[in-house]
């Protein structure tokens, strides 16, 4: 499971690492990440930011609660979106690819493009002729310049980087989340409300585009002004 940008909390987008999806994302919308090898009909278990924080409040509540009561518990709860909620690679590519031309980074290397590849030796030949063959010539031409290469460098780490979150992109679980249910159905109606943790009330189309945002704005440090800037760079 992914734990992912915020949804609403602490503010909407929230995002400070670069592991899974995020770094998919940030890669794509800077233009460097052209294909990725993934079986785009599995789903995704990722969870909004928060959702584990409220989880955990709510938790140490109930624990106390049936402590004082007596009453025996299972404190195993676990939070998942794939059992009940579940969101695949392709609805997330569907969102989220408009999002990068509506929304463009304003120091992208190459225009957003690029797509989800089944076959694996289709992902690798464009990994070849997309990823490293321009890298090898813009350091070809950094080096004519009398500068340090770079690109190369960057490619064979972004690389290395995918090749973990692959594991995932072809794969799926499903996972159950009973005892979290529960422990929602004890919860009152306005405890749910600011402690939301239920995976079933997540929109995916509202969170992926918040998703997208907080990516733009929190990893690669692109604010909303610079868009007229970075809708004029990716035209060029």
């Amino acid at each position: 499971m992914f734990i992912t940008a915020s949804w609403k909390e602490p503010v909407p987008g929230w995002v400070d690492t670069i592991n899974g999806p995020t770094g998919l994302f940030a890669g794509s919308a800077a233009g460097i990440f052209r294909t990725m090898y993934c079986h785009t009909q599995m789903t995704v278990d990722m969870i909004p930011g928060e959702f584990p924080v409220n989880l955990m409040v709510a938790s140490a509540w109930d624990a106390l609660n049936h402590n004082s009561s007596r009453q025996p518990i299972n404190p195993t709860v676990f939070l998942a979106s794939t059992g009940q909620n579940p969101v695949t690679w392709a609805q997330c590519e569907k969102i989220i690819y408009p999002m990068m031309f509506e929304y463009p980074f304003s120091r992208a290397v190459w225009p957003p493009g690029g797509s989800f590849k089944s076959n694996y030796l289709h992902h690798r030949l464009d990994q070849a002729l997309y990823h490293f063959a321009p890298a090898y010539m813009l350091d070809g031409i950094i080096r004519l310049c009398g500068k340090k290469p770079f690109m190369v460098r960057l490619h064979k780490k972004a690389a290395k980087a995918m090749e973990c979150v692959q594991f995932y992109t072809i794969r799926e679980w499903r996972s159950r989340s009973d005892n979290t249910n529960s422990l929602i159905e004890r919860m009152s109606d306005s405890d749910r409300a600011i402690f939301n943790f239920d995976s079933r009330t997540i929109d995916w189309n509202d969170y992926l585009c918040t998703y997208y945002l907080g990516v733009r704005k929190f990893i690669l440090k692109d604010e909303l002004h610079t868009l007229p800037a970075a809708k004029s760079h990716m035209r060029r």
